[in-house]
């Protein structure tokens, strides 16, 4: 025997040393601090990856549906289901018995929910229905506030908003918060009435 492998050309004794080198256990020959080490730096990783990814969903929100609905008359929970995924607060005047809620989203984003007597069709043309509308758009309160040096009445109202009305459509009322980017106005087709739903606490977020 010549000591190489038959076919290959390499002597026998370079296959058993290759061999006997693979076996051999890899943390065996990393000193315990080194090992304690990259577990850290692993660590470190780890919870620095989990900060990203945290930041990123902080920063980019999970899309919401903007797309026009209705005019489509829909149940309270399907009022629930439309705000949770509107992507802003949707103002309404609370639940109310003997109406049915119709719901409208215009092509710029406004969010209608009209109080229909039950028996009424979504759709119906006749201006007499109240109705809650909330307006997205940036500055609103500051708009608000200033659109009082044109004759509006300002009322302060829970939350550091503020609720305007003038006197020639004392059928209509406006709100809006600080910081917050959309204004809502109430319409109530008996004069004053949109203020006392405002005051009394009716005019809320669909939750």
């Amino acid at each position: 025997m010549d000591g190489t492998v038959t076919g290959t050309g390499h002597p026998r004794t370079n296959v058993v040393a290759v061999t006997e080198h693979l076996a051999d256990p890899i943390p065996a020959r990393i000193p315990a601090h080194t090992r304690r080490l990259i577990v850290l730096v692993g660590v470190c990783l780890c919870v620095s990856a989990l900060a990203v990814v945290a930041l990123q969903l902080r920063h980019h929100p999970r899309s919401v549906d903007r797309r026009p609905v209705g005019p489509v008359v829909l149940s309270e929970t399907q009022l629930e289901r439309f705000a949770a995924g509107a992507g802003h607060p949707v103002y309404w005047a609370g639940p109310r018995s003997g109406y049915v809620y119709e719901l409208t989203r215009t092509p710029s984003g406004r969010v209608f929910v009209r109080y229909l007597p039950q028996g009424y069709v979504a759709g119906d043309t006749r201006p007499e229905f109240m109705t809650v509308a909330t307006y997205p758009g940036s500055g609103a309160f500051d708009n608000l506030r200033q659109a009082t040096t044109t004759g509006g009445s300002a009322t302060a109202v829970g939350g550091g908003g503020i609720a305007v009305a003038w006197r020639h459509s004392a059928t209509n009322l406006y709100l809006a918060y600080p910081h917050a980017d959309y204004q809502v106005e109430v319409f109530n087709p008996v004069p004053g009435h949109a203020r006392k739903l405002l005051l009394n606490g009716a005019i809320v977020p669909i939750r």
